[in-house]
């Protein structure tokens, strides 16, 4: 059973070149040095070598605290990256600084790359980023209901309004396939994550999907989590991914190589350090230590999983957000 709204997905790819001059200049303004080498004193001889100037476009949220405390402990600089880290206030500025080339390397939800990817965008995802935990209950995000609401199952959801951050997402996407195997049908309400709680409070909508780290906040001041969203649709759910241009990569193949063993470094660390990744937030975002302390984090892992790309591609084609099957081999190096 399909969703009763039409749910529709636009990358605003007939704005990418202004999309791409804003994000050009907040880059601009970042660094003025960005095409730089930096001497370093770490090779076999002890003799200075050139690291190689990358600049990743990020999101100030937890998903990408791995690549933060990677660079913070020198990974990428122990195989020849001078990384910098360029935050933009949205995935859809990401995208577009990519292809342009005024990002190297972006970060993305993998629904969103694929939608570009079918599109015609030549983009191609170089590591995985972030995963499911994998456990029902204590994920990266879930829908939940108001506290003392009726509703405890997705069975009650039937005809209920749902709050999604964006009716284009990943979101709607989980929402479809798990309401589908329930046998029931929502309307989903597209409402910005700070005025989710408050909608949630007052009845304007019956549920809502959060991801971390509001989820945490939700559940902690009395929300009652209804399903999760990625670990109730698959074992190993990949969420995002980094990616660049088939183009940089042609020219730049010894470069990625170099960006995919710092991830994995970056990423075993993290894994095994979670009180690291915590304080790590501290040096890119304003979340409160109350929240550092309780978010529930991703797990992180280099491997592309093409089993999730296939699935949330035949949900993309389903749902109407791509006109034409998407090729996901088309997304791999």
């Amino acid at each position: 059973m399909y969703l009763k709204e039409e749910i529709t997905m636009t990358l605003h790819l007939s704005r990418i070149s202004a999309a791409v001059a804003a994000f050009a200049a907040v880059s601009l303004a970042l660094t003025a040095c960005s095409g730089a080498s930096t001497p370093s004193t770490s090779g076999d001889a002890g003799a200075p070598t050139e690291l190689e100037h990358v600049k990743v476009g990020v999101l100030p949220n937890i998903d990408v605290a791995a690549i933060y405390l990677g660079e913070s402990k020198g990974f990428f600089e122990e195989e020849g990256i001078d990384l910098e880290l360029v935050q933009a206030a949205s995935g859809s500025a990401v995208v577009p600084a990519v292809v342009s080339g005024d990002l190297d390397f972006g970060f993305s939800n993998v629904a969103a790359l694929l939608t570009a990817s079918q599109k015609g965008l030549p983009l191609k995802a170089v590591s995985a980023g972030v995963y499911s935990t994998g456990e029902s209950g204590d994920d990266i995000a879930a829908t939940v209901a108001a506290d003392g609401s009726d509703i405890s199952s997705i069975a009650d959801l039937d005809g209920k309004n749902v709050a999604v951050t964006s009716l284009g997402g990943i979101f709607p996407l989980t929402i479809r396939y798990l309401s589908s195997h329930a046998g029931i049908s929502v309307n989903l309400v597209e409402l910005g994550a700070a005025d989710t709680p408050a909608a949630l409070e007052t009845g304007q909508v019956d549920a809502a999907v959060m991801s971390e780290p509001f989820l945490s906040q939700a559940k902690a001041d009395g929300a009652v989590e209804i399903f999760s969203n990625f670990a109730d649709m698959k074992d190993n759910f990949m969420v995002a991914a980094y990616f660049t241009t088939a183009d940089y990569i042609g020219k730049n193949g010894e470069t990625v190589e170099k960006l995919q063993a710092a991830l994995a470094k970056a990423f075993a660390y993290a894994n095994e350090n979670p009180e690291e990744v915590r304080a790590i937030l501290s040096e890119y975002t304003e979340l409160s230590d109350e929240v550092k302390a309780n978010a529930v984090l991703p797990k992180f892992d280099t491997e592309v999983d093409i089993e999730t790309l296939q699935l949330l591609a035949d949900l993309l084609l389903e749902t109407g957000q791509v006109d034409a099957a998407v090729d996901v081999n088309a997304l791999l190096p």
